[in-house]
């Protein structure tokens, strides 16, 4: 972790801006969630290295602080006690075991790394950043995601800073999440608009085309009063007299003032929102999640400290098993597309190979069923609103829903093909009983008849009967062998 704030000067000044008398955001903290593919080539990087997080609840070992002055927070603990921080184990052992928290596991699906690095290295606009990397796999399929943090300056351009940093910066004002992703993944880059970019030509449009990144944002405010106005929302008439729903709306979008703007209605303006259980709001996006923190209720410092306080963040947590969902729903739709779609020639695959594969899909369907959708956290009702939040906002409920239909329907169409080829072969095997005991009767009948013509005194008879009975008898099967393969092949 790169730190600007490491002496007490610092936190002083931070803690100035407690007793001001206007409004200020005290801290802003984003969390960046970039996936890329497992195929984007690992150059070697002189400036730092990725370790294995050896232990579950690792998370960048003591170097994570809490979004409030250490300062603040002993001089309230002093006097009102140590809060129940969030436990690391808040969402049980099968969610936690899905995002790599068990420690080291035998036959994982999942790793997790952190960021190590003896650089000092910090954008502009940013006190402190830290990262860490998971590799998930499914199937034949392995995706990567880097989950970057970044303690934000409040006292900048917030609007400016975050919207270069998600959607690409300039050469005069850099994203900052670019210039962090040269130093821990230099492989790839954002474009315009948020999406995922590599560098490497192969796997470019595949990338540019299909990753987003996703946010997590928490901002604590402090000072009387209300935030400032947001620019590109500024003129909204349906948006409440405040700003709050405007800077919720742009901290989980992180939205640029030159991009699709959000509809002008009263009713739009509210969407999103998990209902309020502390002293913080919650707005859910697609790919992007507010939490907006208030001193407005009574202890409010109480909720303030429990959440960022927590070496493991619930939001970020959630956040990346609903992403690392998402990515697996897309996954599975496209394998069960490629199971269904003939091949080159029109032909479909045949039953054998078709069943096989069926058979590969349910084994990887199953388990992304019972050991990474969840869509509930076990005894927290909150965190079950959440991640059902999340899921909503990118539509993965009902894509499970059509996914979970369109295997029952695709093993349904192969169950037919099944009894319709056991119907075939029997079908065949009675025709071809049939036609065998007809072969023997009229071979017995030659027999009978050839016996007769011969001389019945002659000691050959019975081998002439025998020899031209048995070339009636294969002369007959050829043409009903041959018969019966044109049939079959119709």
């Amino acid at each position: 972790m790169v730190d600007r704030t490491a002496n007490p000067a610092a936190e002083e000044s931070r803690e100035a801006e407690l007793l001001d008398d206007h409004f200020t955001w005290r801290t802003i903290r984003t969390t960046y969630i970039v996936p890329f593919l497992e195929e984007v080539d690992e150059r070697a990087n002189l400036s730092g290295s990725w370790t294995p997080s050896d232990t579950a609840d690792e998370r960048a070992d003591k170097r994570v602080k809490g979004l409030l002055p250490d300062t603040v927070n002993a001089r309230r603990l002093a006097v009102n006690g140590t809060p129940s921080h969030i436990s690391s184990h808040f969402s049980g052992a099968p969610i936690r075991r899905a995002l790599g928290r068990m420690g080291t596991v035998e036959n994982s699906t999942v790793a997790r790394e952190k960021w190590n690095s003896a650089s000092d290295f910090v954008p502009a606009g940013v006190i402190s950043w830290y990262a860490e990397r998971l590799h998930f796999t499914i199937g034949d399929s392995t995706r990567k995601f880097l989950i970057v943090h970044v303690d934000v300056d409040p006292g900048g351009d917030i609007e400016g800073f975050l919207v270069r940093s998600k959607h690409g910066g300039t050469p005069d004002a850099p994203s900052a999440l670019n210039e962090i992703l040269r130093i821990i993944q230099p492989q790839i880059t954002l474009r315009g608009d948020g999406g995922v970019f590599t560098v490497d030509a192969k796997s470019r449009d595949g990338l540019a085309s299909r990753f987003t990144v996703s946010t997590v944002t928490m901002a604590v405010p402090t000072g009387p009063g209300k935030p400032p106005s947001i620019r590109f929302l500024e003129d909204y008439e349906y948006w409440g007299d405040t700003t709050d729903l405007r800077w919720s709306y742009f901290f989980a979008t992180h939205q640029a003032h030159d991009r699709r703007l959000p509809p002008d209605s009263k009713t739009f303006s509210k969407n999103g929102f998990l209902d309020k259980t502390g002293a913080y709001s919650v707005r859910v996006e697609p790919f992007g999640t507010a939490i907006v923190f208030t001193d407005s209720v009574p202890e409010a410092w109480w909720d303030q400290l429990r959440i960022l306080g927590a070496s493991v963040n619930p939001f970020v947590e959630l956040a990346v098993l609903s992403y690392w969902q998402h990515t697996c729903l897309e996954y599975f739709t496209n394998e069960m597309a490629k199971q269904a779609h003939p091949s080159a020639s029109g032909d479909h695959v045949a039953l054998s190979a078709s069943l096989e594969e069926l058979r590969k899909f349910g084994d990887d369907y199953f388990f992304f069923r019972n050991c990474i959708w969840f869509d509930s956290v076990p005894n927290q009702p909150v965190w079950t609103a959440y991640l059902r939040k999340l899921q909503e906002s990118l539509g993965d409920r009902e894509a499970l829903t059509r996914l979970a239909a369109d295997y029952e329907d695709w093993t349904s169409h192969l169950g037919t093909r099944v009894a319709l080829e056991d119907s075939k072969r029997k079908s065949l095997n009675e025709t071809q009983i049939k036609t065998y005991s007809g072969i023997a009767a009229f071979a017995g009948i030659a027999f009978a008849f050839v016996t007769l013509l011969v001389e019945p005194a002659s000691a050959s008879a019975p081998y002439w009967g025998v020899g031209i009975s048995a070339s009636l008898l294969a002369a007959v099967a050829t043409v009903s062998t041959v018969f019966h393969r044109k049939k079959r092949n119709l």
